[in-house]
């Protein structure tokens, strides 16, 4: 168990919060790309940082969820068509650690976990840089092909990776779910973002409340605490950065929010494959 009343350790946790509070606040991001790397970077076996990453990554899916919905901006009957195939595709995530060392008993899970999220970490830090230095601006005038009138297979399709990733790295799925939606649905940005709200805020929750019970029926209640503590002093830190981000919010530039994200995500990914390879 990593987790100590240190009050330095308890500083770096609230810390960690203040870091993805202000950014999820600055750049409508839910914060799970700085909260695992760092509660990894702090010792924490991989179980441990994804399910804490699950639970950060709930509470800012359902703030967003609620305040889209509030505005009035999610339409329900898109959302009710994608939302099982992404609570499937999170319990599969979920899953997928039992899953695997039941078939690769002898590879290291922890170095497949890195792995995976270092390969996310690349694909956010590729998307952050084509945004800044792509000077084509998107209409917000798009075809939109209805989801209502999808099949089946091909909203699974869409919908379960995204579920996936959130569920076997402890992320929310906005890097997934956005992109998506905006260009293979072909939705326009401003209806996109709510609906990847609405599947995070649902399916996320579903996956920290499974990760937890795996816990209590595996006998692993030292994990359901130590998941508990890290992500109750990760979320005061995080309500204080979404304050902080919320005051500063018009007085920042977006380019040099941006910069500093693409520092974050360069210092996560090498703080990783440092440690892989070392």
């Amino acid at each position: 168990m990593i987790f100590s009343f240190n009050p330095v350790f308890l500083f770096k946790l609230v810390f960690i919060g203040i870091l993805s509070g202000t950014f999820g606040s600055l750049l409508g991001i839910g914060g799970g790309f700085i909260n695992v790397p760092f509660i990894l970077q702090l010792g924490a076996v991989p179980d441990i940082a994804r399910t804490t990453g699950l639970l950060l990554s709930s509470v800012t899916g359902i703030a967003s969820f609620l305040s889209h919905r509030k505005a009035g901006n999610i339409e329900k009957g898109k959302l009710n068509k994608l939302l099982p195939w992404a609570i499937l595709g999170v319990i599969l995530g979920v899953s997928f650690q039992i899953i695997f060392k039941i078939l690769f008993p002898d590879v290291n899970y922890t170095l497949i976990f890195k792995l995976l999220f270092v390969a996310i970490l690349v694909f956010a830090l590729f998307r952050m840089l084509k945004h800044i230095l792509s000077a084509k601006r998107v209409s917000e005038i798009e075809e939109q092909k209805s989801i209502k009138n999808l099949k089946w297979p091909f909203r699974a399709l869409l919908t379960v990776p995204g579920g996936f990733l959130a569920g076997i790295l402890g992320i929310g799925g906005g890097v997934y779910y956005g992109p998506v939606l905006k260009t293979i649905v072909k939705l326009p940005i401003k209806k996109a973002i709510p609906l990847s709200s609405g599947l995070i805020a649902v399916s996320v929750p579903a996956g920290a409340i499974l990760a937890e019970i795996i816990y209590i029926a595996t006998g692993n209640i030292s994990y359901l605490t130590e998941s508990l503590l890290i992500a109750s002093f990760v979320t005061l830190g995080t309500l204080f950065g979404v304050v902080l981000g919320t005051l500063y919010f018009k007085r920042i530039s977006s380019l040099f929010l941006n910069i500093i994200y693409i520092l974050l995500l360069v210092y996560n990914t090498v703080k990783l494959l440092t440690g892989i390879l070392s």
